[in-house]
């Protein structure tokens, strides 16, 4: 399967990506507007996808996971690895969402942002297409909604403690 685009890349493998990850289409927002600032400058973010647990009231509002979709083979630069790394940390950074999923259909990388440590580039899962089949319990088991939904209830149920 050849992706000629960045929407098709989107259409055809990430959105039954995120199917297969728990996520319904109730759960995504499909070019999230994110208000953010440049400076004194401000301007608006536009998130691929954002994922939610729409039916956790408690979470309703915290995005489990943001998502960046990037054109077939983009990501074998170096550069634009990069990049497409810091655009998506930017988007958990303005929405405080721990998690991130960055892809051009051929590459798959998970990313945990530290909070303590920003400049950490070290994927928590990166696979090739043709390695997912054999790589998705992994995968599952660090992104998916459950998962996700598992970790903010834990990180907020210990914050509340603390006051």
């Amino acid at each position: 399967m050849s992706l000629r685009t960045e929407k098709e890349v989107e259409i055809k493998f990430i959105v039954p990506l995120l199917f297969r990850l728990g996520y319904d289409d109730d759960d995504r927002y499909d070019g999230m507007p994110v208000p953010a600032a440049h400076g004194s400058r401000n301007t608006t973010l536009v998130i691929d996808f954002a994922l939610f647990n729409s039916q956790s009231e408690s979470l309703r509002h915290q995005p489990l996971l943001t998502v960046e979709a990037k054109k077939e083979d983009r990501l074998k630069k170096r550069e634009e690895l990069l990049k497409a790394h810091n655009q998506a940390k930017s988007y958990c950074l303005w929405t405080q969402c721990d998690y991130y999923l960055i892809s051009d259909s051929k590459s798959i990388q998970a990313f945990h942002i530290e909070r303590g440590n920003l400049n950490d580039l070290s994927p928590i899962f990166s696979c090739e297409r043709h390695e997912l089949k054999e790589q998705f319990s992994a995968l599952y088991s660090l992104i998916s909604k459950e998962s996700l939904t598992n970790y903010y209830l834990s990180k907020f149920s210990t914050t509340d403690e603390s006051f």
